[in-house]
Formats: structure tokens, sequence, C-alpha cells
């Protein structure tokens, strides 16, 4: 993805127009990583060093994380990136495992099984017939 991302804001134009725009773009996503790798990522391993050992995570501290991995989607969007490279990203930096990784299937499991797999395999399953038409 990454390197997707770096000959896409590169570009294949000669002017000098596209590649101070295309390295303006690299510039950009750089300073976004920067703040998943140093904004991030402290706050959500200092919530998880506050968890009591072998306990789950409090309300507020996972609905912080689910916060942090939608507002780095929104803004890899407002980027002009992929909606998911932020959310990506921001998984790999954060460790798995208790408390963090515990606590987000023990309470996102339920929703993502039962709700939006079911919506997604029904719109892709109607996407299919209505472009056969």
């Amino acid at each position: 993805m990454f390197l997707s991302m770096l000959f896409s804001s590169i570009g294949l134009g000669s002017s000098a127009h596209s590649s101070a725009k295309g390295f303006f773009a690299l510039l950009v996503f750089a300073a976004y990583t920067a703040f998943i790798f140093f904004v991030a990522r402290p706050v959500a391993m200092w919530m998880i060093r506050r968890t009591p050992e072998g306990g789950a995570m409090d309300e507020a501290h996972f609905l912080t994380i689910v916060l942090l991995a939608l507002v780095v989607g929104l803004w890899g969007n407002l980027l002009g990136r992929n909606v998911m490279i932020g959310p990506l990203i921001l998984g790999l930096v954060l460790p798995g495992g208790p408390p963090l990784g515990t606590t987000l299937t023990d309470r996102v499991d339920r929703f993502v099984v039962g709700i939006l797999l079911p919506l997604y395999v029904a719109t892709e399953g109607l996407r299919g017939r209505i472009c056969r038409r």
C-alpha cells in the first residue's frame, strides 16, 4: 500500500507543477503517518498501561481507540487516500493481545459478524444481481 501511495503521489507527469504537487501529497502523507506514530500510538499505549493486569479496558478508553480509528480513516479520506489506510497503519502500530486486542474482539465481534458481515454479503449480492440485468 505504501508503494502504491508513493507512486500515485509522484505521478507519471513530467511537468514541474505535477511533481511539486506529488511531493506535497507525499509530504502530507508523511505528516499523517507521523501523527499516527507519535500522537495516536502514545495515547493508546497510555490507556493500555492504565488498564489493570488481566482486566478489560474501561469503556471510555475503548471508545477513544474506536474514535481514533474513525478519525484517522476520515482524515485519510479527506487527504485523498483510501479510507482504510489510516486504520491499517494504526492497527499495525498498536500491540495485539490483552488488554486491547481482547477488549476489541469481545465488544466488536458480535456487531461485525451479526450486522456488518450480513449487510456486506447482501449488498454485494444485490450489486451482482443488478449488474446482470
